[in-house]
């Protein structure tokens, strides 16, 4: 459901390249409430339709924010850089993002022992480490979103 909001969000905004910024400033908004959807719904036990259906919904909506900000992030990006160093930036894209992964996942995983994860507490060991988890990643999101209202002033 990430990947598939990632992907529509980008196809839908792609072709927006005069509301970039407005574009930039909402992303995050999206991308914040995924994880506290996932934060509220996501420990659910029950299997229920609307449980399922609700985290569905948050990562949709976190894959929203990326794919919708992402590209026009880039292009601004790119677009402020001196001519001289185009190639060092267009080539730093795909770093930035590897260094992104390798570094959100260790830190998932630093939390998720941290908070006990790996103690071997069953299903409710699980539940709250998934709560804690989805709580302690919106910060990046709502990080961005004070972050982008101060830009966009």
């Amino acid at each position: 459901m990430l990947a598939a909001g990632w992907t529509l969000g980008s196809i839908a905004c792609s072709g927006m390249s005069h509301r970039g910024g407005t574009i930039i400033g909402a992303g995050p908004v999206f991308s914040l409430a995924g994880p506290v959807g996932l934060f509220l719904a996501g420990p659910a036990h029950s299997g229920a339709v609307a449980a399922v259906a609700a985290v569905g919904a948050a990562l949709l909506l976190l894959g929203w924010g990326i794919g919708m900000a992402w590209p026009h992030l880039l292009t601004l990006v790119l677009r402020l850089t001196p001519e001289a160093d185009q190639d060092l930036a267009g080539s730093s894209v795909t770093t930035i993002q590897l260094a992104a992964t390798a570094f959100g996942s260790a830190l998932a995983g630093t939390i998720a022992n941290a908070i006990g994860f790996s103690g071997g507490e069953g299903a409710g060991g699980l539940s709250g480490t998934a709560r804690w988890m989805f709580g302690l990643f919106a910060l990046a999101p709502l990080a961005a979103v004070v972050t982008a209202r101060r830009v966009g002033r």
